[in-house]
């Protein structure tokens, strides 16, 4: 399962180089931030800041961290005007950020144990682009004293793979706590949309929870949050059964299968999105698996029906008590407060593992060397199969999967590294087996090709459905 991020990150890569000669103005593109007063209350320190030195710190078999100096220009909490400010951020982030020399940002920075440290997910911005939160800032001594303490009760009524999964509680009482002083407990009520606001309450640390909960029901609290005066924090809160599904997973022989993902998916999903969902439980050295909170509905519990096989789970999709037909499989029907601890799925013998081997070329017909491989079962758009393997000094690579399952090759590489470009290459379909013929695979395709290429894979999948 690690291997499926692959993708994404790659995704995300290209999607930050190729665009552009725009240059990265902010940390983050996500249109999804917090709000200022909510990024202003809950960070360590807020300033604006020109970067005087950037300090690489190489780790032993890791990506760099670099350190990040500092001149403030103006501080707004956590640290002083004209002082220098060290703050550390992960090689990957540096990246994303953009972080140039000699520029000056509005930085929002967290403090830890290592001092402090920005994620790609703040509100971190050059100075150009600041001008909405600067304002926000600015006008922070005019404000009165107080910090306001906001969110949403929801409670879960269907499964999260499902459309409106959940519903706004009304008229339900928010406990609102200061940890530093366990007297101070602060009431607000919910609005028919299930959200509750209470303001003006005094700087500190608090901690939010429900003032009561109903029999089989269980509502998420929140970790103690340090709030800077005059500013603000969102806190939801869901609301969800205590039910609970507990079974065992065995093979062919009756031997506990342990350490494989089990899927509990309601019978209303017919296919699933391959990157959500927490319907899931994993079995320990046992075999046994566990799943809390599952909401009221129907089930399907499985292995492998929205993930392909793979070293570890070499699987064909199985369905509870045993079956590769999900019409056949039975269900399982939740209700509120209930344990179910009777599931014993059987999954089938192990798919044989078959390698195949080929060779990767440019257009020219050259070995492409040091090119990225993978394969991606005909079912499932996800990356990768096993792993991603690297072509030798040949253009050669090798690679697994398991028989009888229908595969494409993939390949993708950049033969000038002067360019952001990648050119890729894919094989024909094929059903693995014995006489799985070498193939070589020509790097001439381009970025729009591989867009059009998966719409064409997601229609096809949304015609031909998974079992």
């Amino acid at each position: 399962m690690k291997n499926k991020i692959y993708l994404f990150l790659f995704s995300l890569f290209l999607t930050l180089s190729l665009g552009s000669f725009e240059r990265i103005l902010a940390c983050s593109q996500n249109t999804d931030l917090p709000s200022i007063c909510e990024m202003y209350g809950k960070t360590s320190a807020v300033f604006v800041g020109k970067i005087i030195n950037i300090k690489e710190q190489k780790r032993e078999n890791a990506n760099s961290d670099f350190e990040i100096i500092f001149q403030t220009k103006e501080a707004f909490v956590g640290v002083e005007t004209l002082t220098r400010v060290s703050v550390l951020l992960s090689g990957t982030s540096l990246e994303y950020c953009g972080f140039e020399k000699g520029k000056t940002y509005l930085v929002y920075a967290y403090k830890g144990d290592k001092g402090f440290s920005i994620d790609a997910g703040t509100r971190t911005k050059q100075i150009s682009e600041a001008i909405e939160d600067l304002e926000f800032l600015r006008n922070l001594p005019n404000q009165k004293n107080g910090i306001k303490i906001y969110g949403n009760v929801k409670q879960m009524v269907r499964s999260s793979l499902e459309d409106n999964n959940s519903q706004p509680l009304d008229k339900v009482s928010v406990k609102i706590e200061n940890s530093g002083n366990k007297g101070q407990i602060f009431r607000a009520k919910t609005d028919a949309d299930g959200n509750y606001e209470l303001s003006g309450i005094p700087m500190g640390s608090y901690n939010v929870s429900l003032l009561s909960v109903k029999k089989d029901f269980a509502a998420s609290s929140s970790t103690t949050m340090k709030i800077n005066n005059k500013g603000c924090v969102r806190q939801d809160i869901s609301v969800v059964s205590k039910s609970k599904i507990v079974g065992k997973v065995i093979d062919a022989d009756g031997n506990p299968v342990g350490h494989i993902n089990v899927e509990i998916i309601s019978v209303n999903v017919i296919n699933p999105d391959y990157f959500i969902g927490d319907e899931f439980g994993q079995t320990d050295s046992e075999g046994v698996f566990r799943a809390y909170n599952v909401p009221s509905g129907f089930y399907t519990i499985s292995v492998n029906y929205n993930n392909p096989p793979e070293d570890e789970a070499p699987f064909p999709p199985t369905f509870y008590p045993g079956v590769a037909d999900k019409l056949q499989a039975q269900v399982i029907e939740v209700n509120l407060g209930q344990d179910i601890t009777d599931i014993e799925l059987r999954l089938p013998p192990k798919l044989k593992k078959i390698t195949i081997k080929g060779s990767v070329v440019w257009t020219d017909g050259t070995p492409a060397v040091g090119v990225t491989v993978y394969m991606k079962d005909h079912l499932h758009d996800v990356c990768c199969v096993n792993s991603e393997v690297i072509t030798d000094a040949q253009g050669h690579f090798i690679i697994h999967g398991f028989e009888g399952r229908k595969y494409r090759v993939w390949a993708f590489g950049k033969r000038n590294p002067i360019l952001e470009t990648e050119d890729y290459g894919v094989s024909p379909p094929f059903i693995l087996n014995e006489k799985t013929p070498n193939y070589i695979i020509v790097l001439d395709k381009t970025e729009s090709w591989l867009t059009d290429m998966d719409d064409d894979n997601e229609k096809e999948r949304q015609s031909n459905p998974l079992p």
